[in-house]
């Protein structure tokens, strides 16, 4: 499994925000290891954006940090990208 397998997904959902876990369901495989891996790497180069979102546990007191990860559309760069609106910023 590689990276193209992982961008596939992306492109078939190009507007929702993905976590690293329904990634692995999608490709309906065990490990979270590999998926991990590529989507690190897809991040470094470019071609997904990523999102930390902090969700509270629900019996206990303690938050869990989660990352998000979405394509980056075609003409645009992660540093486009307004995280607080979840929306991109126009080009100029």
């Amino acid at each position: 499994m590689g990276q193209e397998e992982v961008l596939e997904i992306f492109t078939k959902n190009k507007d929702k925000w993905l976590k690293s876990t329904d990634i692995v369901k999608k490709l309906k495989k065990k490990s979270n290891g590999l998926v991990l891996v590529s989507l690190n790497k897809l991040r470094r180069y470019g071609f997904i954006y990523r999102r930390k979102t902090q969700r509270r546990h629900p019996t206990l007191k303690y938050r869990i940090n989660m990352y998000m990860f979405k394509l980056v559309p075609e003409g645009y760069t992660t540093e486009l990208y307004d995280f607080e609106n979840d929306k991109l910023v126009e080009k100029k």
